[in-house]
């Protein structure tokens, strides 16, 4: 079981202007059972659960991850990812979302995006012998960049990191958009002038 803490921004545009909406809550992913898919390999299932502070967890899926020989795959709504292959040594790249349409749209605030469009590949940026986090100190992490594609009209940026013999312990994932041109608001950091997307941010707390 890992327990995450999480924030999440939401861009919502509205007449006049864009509301933002900024949630704190908390994810419990819990491996419930293991299963043989139709080529035989082992997939293990994960309750995925949210909750606010004060409430009880509410079970809201149920994904998938497959450890294979060459490569680590999750299955989250449909969507299959390559979150890491093996071996694997600093600079190395992939296709971590090959099997996904890039052209998928998915609805943010009832907004239709493109999350996936662009993006500019995975690639393992650093290994670090401890790394600090929520007052934890996690030891063999790696970085990995998810993407990093800014167009001045949409950007997708996102890494993870991940600790050995626990997982994930850290994900940030920016997917904005904007209608205003680069010429007018090139130099304006993205998160005062988005108009639509999310921002997405969860840190290990527990994993037992």
């Amino acid at each position: 079981t890992w327990t995450y803490e999480a924030d999440s921004v939401i861009y919502d545009p509205i007449p006049g202007g864009t509301l933002i909406d900024t949630i704190h809550f908390f994810i419990q992913e819990t491996i419930t059972d293991t299963l043989r898919d139709n080529t035989g390999e082992l997939n293990y299932r994960i309750l995925y659960s949210e909750k606010r502070a004060g409430e009880d967890w509410k079970p809201v899926n149920v994904y998938t991850a497959q450890l294979q020989k060459s490569r680590a795959l999750r299955t989250e709504q449909n969507f299959t990812f390559i979150k890491l292959v093996f071996p694997i040594s600093i600079g190395d790249e992939w296709e971590g979302n090959a099997f996904v349409d890039p052209q998928t749209v998915i609805r943010v605030a009832e907004e239709p995006i493109a999350v996936f469009k662009d993006w500019s590949g995975h690639r393992l940026l650093q290994r670090l012998e401890t790394y600090p986090l929520q007052g934890t100190d996690y030891f063999d992490v790696i970085e990995v960049e998810l993407t990093n594609a800014d167009n001045g009209f949409e950007l997708r940026k996102g890494k993870e990191l991940y600790a050995g013999n626990i997982g994930l312990i850290y994900q940030e994932l920016m997917i904005l958009n904007t209608q205003c041109s680069p010429a007018v608001c090139g130099d304006d950091p993205w998160t005062s002038k988005a108009e639509e997307g999310f921002i997405l941010r969860k840190r290990l707390l527990s994993f037992q």
